[in-house]
């Protein structure tokens, strides 16, 4: 059976052949002796018939081989086309590189070629100038008549032509001074870019931006308008804070952006200007820092305000329908942000009674006009709780000292000593999401837990164009990085004897690490013994990764009471709201 495997096609048919001749012979044979022996008894009949039934078989299982073999040997034959195709492409693929490597060769020869022949023109452009100064100086020489002297053509000339060569020569060193800085600058940003790349894989919120300070941006740029530049810097220097602020900062930007819109009458406000220009406006401000929840509901309002009026058949010029978009914008703010607070304050100081400690933390706006409220007809105390780095705590109590409040300011980490005095906890809110959640400051949790587990109530108060139909569990898959320099700087902390690390002899602000030493002016020893690393260069630490948050999650369950303009709602009822109110609003 080997044998049949390795030979061709055509011995196997022949072997085939051959079986059956000899099945066909067997046949006879077995049928001549039936003549022969018909006389015999019935035995003999049945051992022929047993021996016929016996190569048949045999026969059967033979040619079942070879078919098998047969199918295998196709197979085989399929497998080295495919084989032989691939070594066909492997030699193809080798000679592609080797024309390549050629081409790549001769591209080489013509780049040296070409810098040959510069080098040569330049070398020859030299020497004519330098022969043209020396003939300039033998030919400038004045002819002398009498009294008198007469310059020569050549005398005329030559200044021109020796200013021509102080041209280039100075074109030449800057050029080399330019390319001297270019490739420095790229060095330099190589740099950069390998350790942000490293701080990024390495950190906890890589996901999240990276706080970047905003690239200038030149006032007269077509595609921004100014009044948007002057926002967005405000926004990134800190300068306006806080969601409404922050909202009808954007709102009123929008309107001079309206207001200074040139299009003609034949065409359409929205498609033609608005459109096109404010995606530019708006990737710029993100750039400056993240829009909130509420920034984004101001901004869909006003897109379908101004999509609706160019609708309206009754508007026929395009400054009667830039007014209608600022009306609309007026109503909006005024509808969505001023009357809400309004109602909010009032809801809030009908919860305040006489005998009540307060506890707020940082600093909300209408927390502050509601409590400055509530102290002309109520006496209660005040309890303010400040953190680090922006500390806003300290902005309130000198707004309510101002107005003649008496309050107390705390630390965070002072929450629980303070808690057992408070009666109600009085909290201010970024959004609040669809599942109840409270998208507040960082630390705004961490206030909501104790009074929780002090049995003391916590009142969110937030206006409805903060309310997000997005659900979100935790504040790391969604959050705001700040700049880590606000947690490493201690220019502002008092650097006295009282404040030092009672587990070093270093300052606040210093960090001691095994194996880093760095130079000092006093002796050696004292290099050797106090190690001490600065954290203002955190960035130069590999295992150190400084990360300024800046909001929280705070659960549905932490918080009793949600004040809106609709009145005192629980969290649970967020949901209801979005429903019964979203289209509308």
């Amino acid at each position: 059976m080997a044998t049949l495997i390795e030979a061709s096609s055509d011995k196997r048919l022949a072997c085939i052949w051959r079986l059956r001749e000899i099945i066909l012979k067997l046949k006879n044979r077995t049928g001549e002796g039936r003549n022969k022996n018909r006389n015999k008894k019935n035995d003999g009949l049945c051992c022929q018939q047993q021996l016929a039934k016996w190569w048949r078989e045999k026969l059967t299982i033979i040619i079942r081989q070879l078919k098998y073999f047969r199918r295998k040997s196709l197979v085989s034959r399929r497998e080295e086309k495919v084989e032989r195709c691939k070594e066909k492409e492997k030699q193809e693929a080798k000679q592609q590189k080797q024309s390549l490597s050629l081409s790549k060769e001769e591209r080489k020869r013509q780049f040296e070629e070409n810098e040959e022949k510069k080098r040569q023109q330049r070398k020859e452009k030299n020497e004519a100038a330098r022969t043209g100064e020396s003939s300039s100086t033998s030919l400038s020489t004045p002819t002398v008549v009498g009294s008198a002297t007469t310059p020569t053509i050549s005398s005329i000339n030559t200044p021109t032509v020796a200013s021509v060569v102080t041209n280039t020569v100075v074109d030449q060193k800057m050029k080399e001074d330019l390319e001297k800085l270019r490739k420095e600058y790229q060095h330099l940003e190589k740099q950069h870019n390998d350790l942000k790349k490293k701080y990024q894989e390495s950190r906890i919120y890589s996901h999240l931006s990276e706080y970047q300070i905003p690239k200038q941006v030149e006032v007269n740029h077509e595609n921004i308008h100014p009044a948007i530049i002057q926002l967005g810097m405000q926004y990134a220097s800190g300068q306006i804070t806080g969601c409404n602020a922050r909202t009808i900062g954007l709102l009123t930007a929008l309107k001079q952006f309206v207001l200074d819109a040139e299009v003609s009458e034949d065409k359409l406000l929205s498609r033609d200007y608005l459109d096109p220009k404010l995606v530019k406006c708006i990737d710029y401000l993100k750039q400056c820092r993240p829009m909130s929840i509420g920034m984004k509901s101001a901004l869909r309002k006003f897109k379908s305000s101004y999509h609706h009026v160019d609708k309206l058949k009754e508007l026929r010029t395009q400054q009667q329908r830039k007014e209608k978009v600022m009306e609309e914008i007026d109503s909006y703010i005024e509808e969505r942000i001023s009357y809400p607070e309004k109602q909010i304050i009032k809801h809030g100081v009908d919860g305040i009674k006489d005998g009540d400690t307060i506890m707020t933390y940082a600093l909300s706006e209408v927390l502050e006009r509601m409590i400055i409220e509530a102290a002309q007809t109520r006496k209660f105390r005040i309890v303010v709780v400040d953190s680090r780095p922006k500390n806003e705590g300290k902005e309130l109590v000198k707004r309510l000292n101002k107005a003649g409040i008496t309050c107390s300011l705390i630390l965070i980490n002072a929450l629980s000593y303070m808690m057992k005095d408070v009666t109600k906890v009085f909290l201010g809110a970024n959004s609040i999401l669809s599942n109840g959640a409270v998208y507040s400051r960082v630390g705004t949790a961490l206030v909501a837990m104790t009074a929780k587990a002090f049995n003391v109530p916590v009142i969110v108060c937030c206006e409805t164009y903060k309310f997000s139909d997005q659900s979100q569990l935790d504040s790391i898959t969604v959050n705001e990085l700040g700049d880590p320099y606000d947690l490493v700087d201690l220019s502002n902390l008092p650097q006295r004897k009282s404040s030092v690390n009672y587990l070093s002899s270093n300052e606040v602000g210093h960090l001691e690490i095994e194996g880093l030493t760095l130079p000092n002016k006093g002796d050696q020893s004292k290099q050797q013994s106090n190690v001490v690393y600065n954290l203002e260069n955190f960035e130069s630490i590999n295992n150190l990764h400084v990360i300024n948050l800046l909001y929280d999650i705070t659960p549905c369950h932490y918080v009793d009471m949600v004040i809106t303009e609709f009145g005192a709602i629980p969290p649970t009822s967020i949901p209801v709201i979005l429903r019964e109110f979203g289209k509308d609003y």
